[in-house]
């Protein structure tokens, strides 16, 4: 009686040619690449999709959804126009610590604003130095472990 369980009752597999595998290992290859090429415009896609709806809306009369579209096009993209209408909406409408959080994103993000009324663009000043401050600290604590080494 044959053991089923047993490696050596188990079918032989056929040999692929080498010249199969190749193939599959280059269409593998040439699809990894295809796909970076295409993903890599999907976050300008997106932005770009949500700056055009922020603009509608916000030209409609509509700024709390276009606040939401601007939002989301500041995910994607470093658009000063999406940051300015986010952070002055939310200062107008009483919301300053969250119109604070949207400029230290803008400030990492590397976007410039200018923004009215002054103590808003105050506000986005203390929060470029203090992202200057927290560059400059882990700067020294890099050549500090350098100079150590």
């Amino acid at each position: 009686m044959q053991n089923p369980g047993n490696p050596a009752n188990a079918p032989q597999s056929k040999k692929i040619p080498a010249a199969i595998w190749i193939a599959i290992a280059g269409g593998s290859v040439l699809f990894l690449m295809l796909s970076c090429c295409v993903c890599g415009s999907l976050p300008s896609m997106f932005a770009n999709r949500d700056l055009e709806r922020g603009h509608d809306l916000w030209n409609s009369g509509d700024k709390a959804g276009a606040v939401e579209a601007y939002a989301k096009a500041a995910e994607w993209t470093r658009n000063p126009l999406a940051y300015q209408r986010v952070i002055e909406y939310h200062y107008e409408n009483g919301d300053a610590d969250l119109a604070r959080d949207y400029c230290r994103k803008a400030v990492k993000s590397g976007v410039t604003l200018r923004l009215t009324p002054q103590e808003l663009q105050d506000i986005y000043n203390q929060a470029l130095a203090d992202h200057r401050e927290m560059e400059e600290k882990r700067a020294a604590e890099l050549a500090r472990k350098e100079a150590a080494r």
